[in-house]
């Protein structure tokens, strides 16, 4: 398979060659699919169950559990993709250690929430927050244990049975939010059942260990325990201080606004949770093979691989993001009524924030050792001048100000990370060619917007949603006709497209009987 993969994403690569790294990724990809298709009623009806200010409460309380995964994760789950294919007879003992890492870390985070629950009130404006974080800090210890499971059948080469046990997880997550939104419609109440989820997903994932492994607590391999944290914990503590600078923007907003004011803004930061899981899923199929090209000096393929996910990502992510800045009032009354239409020019600004998650950088990083200690240093520099920007931003403009100072400091973040890897990888002018498939996706977009721009004035007085389909029905149709006429899509994925197609809606030959 990783033969296959030598040559991925370059156009005019044979098919059954391109198709090896498509093929794992749309497995991760549609898994996840399948619980997303549930996730988006989670908004829908959250925002009509609770009010503002409880809507505005159950985000910051899911806010400080995404982040602290994220600062405490520490990228030791990820080691067992690095490790695995190097090390395929510790594989339980690789696993292990993840496991036993997380309890550690876990466990005295959780005990830390249980004993001092006040501590939210030095970020949030007040302490409505203060019941619910001893709950919260059961669930991040239950989730941070649980966090390697999937990461570990990938890497041992079980992406069929992964992307299954993706897909039930999400459906046991999103079952659970919604009926404990149902239930009571309470923040506890939705806490309460991240704390369930987390404890199914534990004993899921043990069952596994056990019935792949068999005694995999033991034995303990200390040696190898503490070459695997001190290889993830570099970069962990760049992931760490990165996530500090993302998620800073929710915190600055949480201090100096209340709950409700909150729940506007956070959704107008609202992300098309497809597209981000398409991210994580190509993310995660580049790591080791990027890793393989760096380990054999081909640089140049790791440059092809690189702009290659960038093309594959940018095919969807750049078309969604304008039809939803085209039709951004729509698609915000459509989802979270019209008492969120405030959040319209936040999710404007933030459209292009997300846009910026395109260059795809981790994995590249990650290959080259000099690099571990890079987004460490950047985010230490970068830090303090997030700080000001969002102190500036938030006291010039309030809530706008705070993500237009997000979104100009992720794009100062990817602009220095691209220009380092560039000289890394010795790009040159010849290079430039890669930009021709994303300029021509560009333009399919842009043609695409303003089709519907100009016709949107035309559009009945239907219901938002049935406004927000129809101009994607439009939006759609330009673009892919656009996309096939302008060459965005290579010659090797329409035939890829047609063999789909052909399985799908196999042509068969008619037949003249017989007289």
């Amino acid at each position: 398979m990783l033969k296959k993969l030598k040559t991925l994403f370059r156009p005019g690569t044979a098919d059954k060659q391109a198709d090896g790294f498509a093929v794992q990724a749309a497995w991760l990809t549609a898994a996840k699919i399948v619980g997303l298709v549930m996730s988006f009623l989670l908004p829908l009806l959250l925002v009509r169950k609770l009010d503002q200010n409880e809507y505005g409460l159950y985000k910051q309380a899911f806010q400080v559990l995404t982040t602290a995964l994220s600062l405490l994760g520490l990228q030791v789950s990820g080691s067992v993709y690095y490790f695995i294919p190097r090390q395929p007879d510790k594989k339980a003992q690789i696993a292990m250690n993840a496991t036993l890492f997380y309890l550690m870390v876990g466990g005295a985070v959780a005990l830390w929430f249980i004993l001092q629950p006040r501590w939210i009130t030095v970020i949030f404006k007040d302490d409505s927050l203060v019941p619910v974080v001893p709950l919260l800090g059961l669930a991040l210890m239950l989730w941070l244990i649980a966090s390697t499971f999937e990461g570990l059948m990938i890497a041992d080469g079980d992406t069929r049975r992964a992307s299954l046990m993706i897909a039930v997880l999400q459906l046991c997550k999103i079952a659970l939010l919604l009926s404990a939104a149902l239930w009571h419609g309470s923040t506890y109440a939705l806490v309460l059942a991240a704390v369930i989820f987390g404890a199914l997903h534990c004993s899921l994932f043990f069952l596994y260990l056990y019935r792949r492994y068999g005694r995999f607590w033991r034995p303990i391999d200390w040696s190898l325990f503490k070459t695997q944290i001190a290889n993830s914990l570099p970069f962990g503590l760049g992931g760490m201080a990165l996530g500090v600078q993302t998620d800073l923007h929710n915190y600055f907003v949480s201090h100096y606004f209340d709950a409700a004011m909150f729940a506007i803004y956070s959704v107008g930061c609202f992300q098309l949770p497809i597209f981000v899981l398409l991210l994580d899923s190509v993310d995660t199929i580049m790591i080791p093979e990027v890793a393989r090209l760096e380990k054999e000096g081909k640089y140049h393929d790791i440059v092809a691989t690189w702009m290659g996910g960038i093309r594959l990502v940018s095919f969807w992510l750049v078309p969604a993001c304008a039809v939803m800045f085209v039709l951004r009032n729509d698609f915000i009354t459509a989802l979270f009524t019209t008492k969120y239409l405030a959040s319209a020019p936040i999710f404007a600004v933030s459209l292009c924030n997300m846009l910026l998650s395109l260059h795809l950088t981790g994995p590249v990083l990650r290959a080259f050792a000099e690099f571990r200690y890079y987004r460490l240093l950047q985010c230490i520099v970068f830090l303090p001048l997030t700080w000001f920007a969002l102190s500036t931003g938030v006291q010039v403009a309030g809530l706008l100000g705070a993500i237009a100072a997000t979104a100009a400091m992720r794009g100062l973040d990817v602009l220095v990370t691209v220009v380092l890897l560039g000289r890394k990888l010795h790009l040159s002018r010849h290079d430039l060619r890669f930009l021709g498939p994303l300029l021509k996706i560009a333009a399919a977009a842009t043609l695409s917007s303003l089709a519907v721009l100009a016709l949107r004035p035309w559009f009945p007085a239907w219901p938002a949603l049935a406004l927000f389909l129809t101009g994607s029905a439009i939006f759609g149709t330009v673009y892919f006709a656009a996309a096939f006429m302008l060459g965005a899509v290579t010659e090797t994925e329409k035939a890829t497209l047609r063999r789909i197609l052909g399985k799908i809606l196999p042509l068969k030959t008619p037949q003249v009987a017989d007289v």
